[in-house]
């Protein structure tokens, strides 16, 4: 009885029109199998199905990729997965993402289509970053992608903001609407609306704050940067484990005057385009954004008029992670 409750359960969840493209963790009791069958038997649904599973070459989430693309194999697709099989050849995280770029470029919108993604692993042995990749390459097109994944094991700790978590529970109720539990599924990813502030004064405060809240990843990019009370917030949220990286501007004012961080992972570069790395931005656990013309200088905090603004956005925020992930690697 409880399988065929959380078969309709699934089937209901993934013809609801309010469905979002997304990660979607399902903590069920169905297995693998039952799964495929109730997806692929759904009207105007395609059913892709790829493995996630432990490599011993390449990572896991390169080799989820690769196998991904033989589904949709346009010239383009075949010469860079090529490029990626060659022994000894560069294993590029740019690669990599530009090529799950495409693949999702080439599904065809006008209906959905459920990648199912079975093996021996699931969403939750993918780093913040890999799954940042798939959001952002899924928030790229406006079509509706859903990657859906069986919870492998019984813990329910420390999974990623990204990911849909989804219980079915063994009640048949009503259906999801956008993407959000009504009775029908158990605890589910909380649906952050868009909102935005503002701060003219104290900045250096505020931004303590938000740093203080992120769970997963801090990204910096920051043309000056030499206060170091936000530095030292930075480091005490490194040293819990929490991803952080830095760009800041190579410059005689960083060299001189930068904060002390140098066990976190950072890049000083110069402009990419010819002038300065001018950039002021922050992005955390790819939902939130911090900017403006704020540098994170004491000059900025207590002689210059400046703004920041807070942006609780997870469209924006996977915008800029991908200028972020691109201005680090140029320092590479």
């Amino acid at each position: 009885m409880s399988d065929n409750f959380q078969l309709e359960k699934l089937r209901r969840m993934l013809m609801d029109p309010g469905l979002e493209s997304g990660l979607y963790l399902i903590d069920t009791v169905l297995n693998d199998k039952d799964i495929e069958i109730i997806v692929s038997s759904i009207d105007n649904c395609k059913y892709v199905k790829e493995a996630l599973m432990p490599s011993k070459r390449g990572s896991t989430f390169e080799m989820f990729v690769t196998g991904l693309s033989q589904y949709y194999e346009t010239e383009e697709i075949k010469e860079m997965r090529r490029f990626l099989m060659i022994p000894g050849g560069q294993q590029s995280d740019t690669i990599i993402y530009n090529l799950l770029l495409k693949i999702i470029g080439n599904i065809k919108s006008g209906f959905t289509t459920v990648i199912h993604v079975y093996g021996e692993l699931d969403f939750t042995k993918l780093s913040h970053e890999e799954l940042n990749f798939i959001n952002v390459a899924l928030l790229h097109y406006e079509k509706i992608v859903v990657l859906i994944c069986k919870k492998k094991d019984n813990s329910c700790l420390s999974i990623d903001p990204i990911i849909n978590y989804v219980k079915l529970s063994d009640e048949l109720t009503t259906p999801i609407l956008n993407a959000q539990i009504k009775g029908l599924l158990g605890p589910s990813k909380e649906v952050r609306p868009v909102r935005n502030e503002a701060y003219f004064n104290h900045i250096a405060e505020q931004i303590i704050r938000e740093l203080d809240e992120a769970r997963v990843s801090i990204h910096v990019c920051m043309a000056w940067f030499t206060n170091q009370r936000i530095a030292d917030k930075l480091i005490e949220k490194f040293n819990d484990n929490v991803d952080v990286k830095v760009v800041s501007f190579d410059d005689y004012t960083n060299v001189k005057f930068g904060v002390n961080i140098e066990d976190i992972p950072h890049k000083r570069i110069k402009g990419t385009r010819g002038g300065m790395m001018h950039d002021k931005f922050c992005v955390i656990d790819n939902q939130k954004v911090i900017t403006g013309s704020y540098n994170w200088s004491d000059n900025a905090e207590n002689r210059n008029d400046e703004n920041a603004a807070v942006m609780h956005d997870d469209a924006r925020a996977s915008d800029y992670s991908v200028e972020f992930r691109r201005l680090f690697s140029a320092g590479e």
